[in-house]
Order: structure tokens, then sequence, then C-alpha cells
């Protein structure tokens, strides 16, 4: 067995990431995949480029909580920054 999954079969506690994404929308397939193929139970998402234009409903992962951050209009910046975290329902 490789030494990453040797470590998640005995991992202890919660399985804690962090990911750049540059743009959640566009890899929430992907996402989806890896935190259900990992148990991930927090994920932690920078530059996830969201803004009010886009619904909770529309990032929804089943068995996750969404909680998100998105940049605010007020920035200056015309693109890019927010932060979001997807946690494991209990």
């Amino acid at each position: 067995m490789n030494t990453v999954a040797n470590a998640l079969s005995e991992r202890k506690g919660p399985m804690i990431c962090s990911l750049n994404i540059r743009s959640i929308y566009r890899s929430l397939d992907e996402l989806s995949l890896l935190l259900q193929d990992n148990a991930i139970d927090v994920m932690l998402l920078q530059e996830s480029f969201l803004n009010d234009s886009v619904s909770d409903a529309q990032l929804e992962i089943v068995g996750y909580n969404l909680h998100r951050f998105d940049r605010q209009a007020t920035s200056g910046k015309s693109a890019g920054g927010g932060l979001c975290a997807y946690s494991a329902k209990s």
C-alpha cells in the first residue's frame, strides 16, 4: 500500500484540507468527488471567485455544509478572491 493510502486508512481525528481552487463553480464536480472519496471532514478553499450571483443551492454537495465569504464589490477588486469551506454534516 502506498504511504498516502496507508496514512488515510490509519488516520485518527478529523481530516482537514486546504486548496486554492481558483473558481469553485467550474471545479464543483471534482471537488465533490474529492470530498466524498476521501471522507474529508473540513475543506478550506481560497480564491473561490464567488459573488452574490451564485446561490448556495448551486454549490451544494451532498453530506456537507457550505460556509462562504465572498469578495465584496466594495473591495475595489474586479475578479478573484473569496473564501469558502465545506464541513461534513454529522
